[in-house]
């Protein structure tokens, strides 16, 4: 008996073993590239550091966050309005996660189309995002737009679309975004809804259950993780949207796609500042991981109560 207990301790410790050499690269790799560069970067928040070869940098205490945060001028219109910007960029690109990314997810679990589908629906994200944005400037372009054209001739708009107004950067920069990443959240959902145990779909059938029924009671509990990972990623995505904005103007002088990634680029390379850089990183982004977490748990119990 204490050598049968011996020999599960061994093989349990050699599956444990074997489990941190797989992880432990992951994990280094961000260990390196993400929580090491974040404390380097924690001083320089304290720092008046122009560059990243500036030597004569200077403790100025709290008057970045006083600039970013209080004093009112060109930094703090930067920090908020890219914010604001980047907020409702990120609610209408959540709902094409589940517009797009999952509604295709069901009708391939529900054998509605094969693995050409999910093919088609993937290409998009093997394009340049930079290409994407410039490809929306041309399809929106006033004169020779597709597009516009196309809505021109069915008569349902009365003008062309300036996809660099408010209004087109608004509404029609997240649309393209999350059908570009369409592909990679079908991938996630698809994964969750087979990992689904067949005998729990069939039981429900069995009982009666109607679709809808089965969607929240017996399939969707069943997703947690992968909705928290759709999330996730939807929510660090959206504020470090770059290549697009760029491709609309955003360093040229657009306003409207002035986005958070656009602000922390002008204050580093433009303006010579990264100690202010530094500090609207920190502005946002510990605000944001807080969200994350308890986004992702009212999200959770929201779908338990669903059962």
């Amino acid at each position: 008996m204490v050598l049968k207990l011996k020999g599960k301790n061994r093989r349990l410790f050699n599956d444990t073993l074997l489990d941190v050499a797989l992880v432990s690269p992951q994990l280094l790799l961000y260990l390196l590239f993400l929580i090491v560069p974040l404390f380097i970067g924690l001083p320089i928040v304290f720092t008046n550091m122009r560059g990243f070869a500036d030597h004569q940098r200077t403790f100025v205490g709290l008057k970045n966050f006083y600039d970013l945060l209080i004093r009112p001028g060109y930094e703090r219109n930067i920090l908020y309005n890219s914010i604001y910007r980047n907020t409702i960029f990120f609610i209408i690109n959540y709902l094409t996660v589940y517009l797009f990314g999952l509604s295709f997810a069901l009708l391939m679990y529900a054998g509605r189309f094969g693995h050409g589908f999910f093919t088609i629906i993937y290409l998009p994200m093997m394009v340049s995002q930079l290409a994407i944005g410039y490809i929306m400037t041309m399809l929106f372009s006033k004169s020779t737009g597709s597009l516009n054209l196309l809505l021109l001739q069915l008569d349902l708009i009365s003008q062309p679309i300036n996809i660099q107004s408010s209004a087109g950067s608004t509404w029609i920069v997240p649309l393209i975004v999350g059908w570009e990443f369409a592909g990679y959240n079908l991938a996630i959902f698809l994964s969750g809804l087979y990992s689904i145990p067949n005998e729990t779909v069939e039981a429900s059938i069995i009982d009666g259950t109607s679709y809808l029924q089965r969607l929240r009671y017996v399939i969707f509990p069943q997703m947690k993780d992968s909705f928290v990972i759709a999330t996730v990623m939807c929510i660090t995505g959206s504020y470090q949207i770059f290549d697009q904005a760029v491709a609309l103007g955003g360093l040229g002088g657009n306003k409207n796609v002035e986005f958070v990634a656009i602000g922390l680029w002008k204050f580093m390379f433009r303006h010579g500042a990264v100690g202010k850089a530094m500090t609207m990183t920190f502005i946002i982004g510990i605000p944001l991981f807080i969200f994350a977490l308890f986004f992702t748990k009212r999200q959770k119990k929201m779908i338990d109560r669903g059962r």
